[in-house]
């Protein structure tokens, strides 16, 4: 991986601006990279050629050299659009910086196909992928077995589509030859300025939709390049041999050469990840699915317990209880991105669709409603003590809330966040699930030793089961896939107890490690892992047999799990 030279003050001083036309603010990109590298030549060419398009059109536009720090603390407006010539982690923090939410980052560098699975909305890689690149080579290889081709965004020496016309244009203009940099940075500039001409606006929002749905993009290859739901251009490759331009990929006879979605992902992949939450250590445990392997122990931060994945599934939210914050940790990479101030001691949340977090806030008696893109609290709703577990119903239009010391559901509404119904259930309600119609939702009761049953139309209990089972204190509830099953951690008991989800009777019983909390089902429902907080494992159940088929050590007090394999 190439270390992206420090910026110098004179890099950052300067930015290349186009004509401004008078009265009228030019349209500001951003790059973020180094000011001597193929990427910003091209983003010089691809600026020239933008403001030749603005002359026609009535826009002008800038390009701004900025560093991540700089964009992390810059005050809106928000560009329209940023060009990032850096990768790895200074890629992930970029994406994930508070002013840059709903703002298209263009990758101009980073060929990690990680990046590409992740689906990341606001992504977009001009730039190859690894696995674009591979596909071109294995196809040239089913013609020419011997050949030792590598594949390629560009090449000085194409001149097919007029491919000619713009090698010479970058030389002329540059000095030096075009390559696959410099044709991405070209690229970029040039898909925003002809976003901006055919809608009419610079919005940051509509410039990523666009580019994202309606874009049909003349790179000079041939063919028009769109987007792909991973955020990947589909474009067409330079195959080269020995520093020689011999092929195109697709390939002809292999493949056909209209068909750019031969080259690389086919769709967006899961991460088949556990993560387990270790309230003592400060860590989240990363467990390989497939396998059970532990892959990665990740630091987050003090007092780990809540989890949940961002709406596209590219971000781990852990709730840090001692830090008053959110920690943000990339599916991919498994780096903690940042962390976001929540409001005090937060332990659990749930994921709105829409990408917002509802959090309870347990010292402070408040659920929160918290943007984890822009760190903005939007929200802070009064509840009842010790507020626990959170869930959003599956249409988004409520969220409920339980109290643990006031032994109490809280209906909010939303977009209203406010308390329409208040629900007295067994003492200290701990998490509650819905069913996937919206119609019924289920609470567990853990002093109570209860599971009660709520009608979500009309705010009431209608059936409560009391377990009868030694030390059992009820905490975590899942629902099977086919909803005919509840799955219910039974904490102190070492339980895990199965229950018929219409009558609510118990079916099973499963010994599993000692203060038995958190559960989560696999994509398929086949297995359910479950969190043994004393034992610091976490049991793997087999959902048919009703039986653990392994156990898998985490670190110190696994408190919380969630699974992304699918689903």
């Amino acid at each position: 991986m190439r270390r992206t030279p420090r910026w110098t003050l004179a890099a950052l001083a300067v930015w290349w601006t186009a004509a401004a036309s008078a009265g009228a603010d030019p349209i500001r990109l951003v790059f973020v990279g180094p000011a001597d590298g193929s990427e910003w030549r091209g983003v010089t060419l691809g600026l020239e050629e933008a403001d030749l398009l603005g002359g026609f059109t009535g826009h002008d536009f800038e390009v701004q050299p900025r560093s991540a720090d700089d964009l992390e603390k810059e005050p809106s407006p928000p560009p329209a659009a940023v060009l990032a010539a850096v990768e790895g982690a200074d890629l992930r923090r970029l994406v994930a910086a508070p002013g840059l939410a709903s703002v298209a980052v263009l990758n101009l560098r980073d060929e990690d196909d990680g990046l590409r699975r992740s689906c990341r909305p606001d992504l977009l890689h001009v730039v190859p992928s690894r696995a674009m690149k591979a596909a071109a080579v294995a196809q040239w290889r089913q013609r020419h077995p011997e050949a030792r081709v590598e594949a390629r965004a560009w090449h000085p020496d194409f001149v097919k589509y007029a491919a000619r016309d713009l090698n010479k244009r970058f030389l002329r203009s540059q000095g030096v030859a075009m390559d696959d940099g410099a044709w991405a940075g070209w690229a970029a500039v040039k898909m925003v300025a002809e976003t901006v001409a055919r809608t009419g606006s610079a919005e940051p929002a509509g410039v990523l939709a666009y580019l994202r749905q309606e874009l049909g993009f003349d790179g000079q290859k041939g063919v028009a390049h769109t987007f792909h739901e991973t955020g990947q251009l589909r474009q067409p490759l330079l195959l080269v041999e020995g520093g020689r331009l011999v092929g195109e990929a697709p390939v002809r006879g292999v493949a056909d050469v209209e068909d750019l979605d031969s080259l690389g992902l086919d769709a967006c992949e899961p991460t088949h990840r556990a993560f387990v939450s270790n309230e003592d250590d400060g860590t989240v445990t990363v467990i390989d699915v497939r396998t059970g392997e532990v892959e990665a122990t990740v630091a987050v931060g003090n007092r780990p317990r809540g989890l949940g994945f961002s709406p596209d599934r590219s971000l781990l939210y852990v709730a840090l209880g001692e830090d008053d914050a959110i920690g943000v940790v990339d599916v991919h990479s498994l780096e903690l991105v940042k962390k976001v101030p929540s409001g005090s001691d937060p332990e659990a949340f749930a994921v709105h669709s829409g990408g917002h977090l509802y959090l309870s806030n347990e010292d402070a008696n408040l659920a929160t409603v918290l943007d984890p893109a822009s760190g903005r609290i939007l929200a802070e709703i009064p509840v009842g003590i010790e507020p626990e577990g959170v869930g959003v119903s599956p249409d988004g239009k409520r969220v409920m809330v339980t109290s643990e010391s006031t032994s109490m559901v809280h209906v909010i509404a939303v977009p209203e966040h406010r308390v329409v119904a208040n629900v007295l259930v067994g003492a200290r309600p701990r998490e509650v699930t819905f069913t996937a119609d919206g119609r019924w939702a289920f609470v567990t009761s853990e002093l109570g030793g209860e599971v009660a049953r709520l009608d979500v139309a009309t705010n009431q209990v209608t059936q409560t089961v009391k377990l009868d089972i030694p030390k059992a204190k009820p905490k975590g509830i899942v629902l099977s896939r086919d909803e005919k099953r509840l799955f219910v951690s039974l904490g102190r008991a070492a339980t895990v107890a199965v229950l018929d989800a219409e009558s609510l009777e118990v079916r099973h019983l499963i010994a599993v490690g000692g203060r038995v909390w958190g559960l989560a089902l696999t994509g398929d429902g086949s297995r359910l892992y479950a969190c043994n907080g004393i034992d610091d494992t976490v049991s793997v159940i087999d959902t048919g047999s009703f039986e653990v088929t392994a156990t898998i050590a985490t670190g110190g007090g696994p408190w919380g799990v969630v699974i992304d394999d699918g689903r």
